[in-house]
């Protein structure tokens, strides 16, 4: 299994009822954000508050890359990934070595936290900018309960 993509939030001062509700403010606006081609990777975004902090992410292998991107003039993808991508597509079985190369010699582009790089599945980063989408509503939703 590849590794985990979290961003954690944390405070002591914040008690898990108001983490919980970040989590799930933050965790829905991934949702919404996120590529998506089958849904897999939508369906395992999640949340959990251990201690004082609420963790928002997947552990699904290539979460990584949809957020980061991929270096160009790096290995190429796994293949059966790029031919179950291009199956859905539409894109022909002859194509899949020439796309898996291609994303090898020119990597995968990601726009940055404040502006996204629109895809026609969602858009990369898009965990990251789900957070920093909701940087309004989770400072309320910390003076509502500090308040309260």
């Amino acid at each position: 299994m590849g590794k985990k993509l979290e961003y954690e939030v944390f405070a002591k001062e914040i008690n898990p009822k108001i983490l919980m509700k970040i989590g799930i403010l933050v965790s829905q606006k991934a949702k919404e954000l996120c590529p998506v081609a089958y849904g897999v990777l939508r369906k395992s975004i999640g949340w959990k508050v251990k201690d004082d902090t609420v963790f928002v992410g997947t552990n699904m292998p290539y979460a990584p890359v949809m957020e980061f991107g991929r270096t160009p003039g790096g290995k190429m993808p796994p293949i059966e990934a790029i031919e179950k991508w291009c199956k859905f597509r539409g894109i022909p079985e002859e194509a899949v070595w020439a796309v898996a190369k291609s994303i090898a010699v020119k990597g995968i582009k990601v726009g940055t936290v404040e502006a996204p790089l629109q895809t026609p599945s969602g858009f990369r980063p898009w965990l990251r900018p789900a957070v920093f989408q909701s940087r309004s509503d989770i400072l309320r939703i910390v003076k509502e309960g500090i308040k309260g």
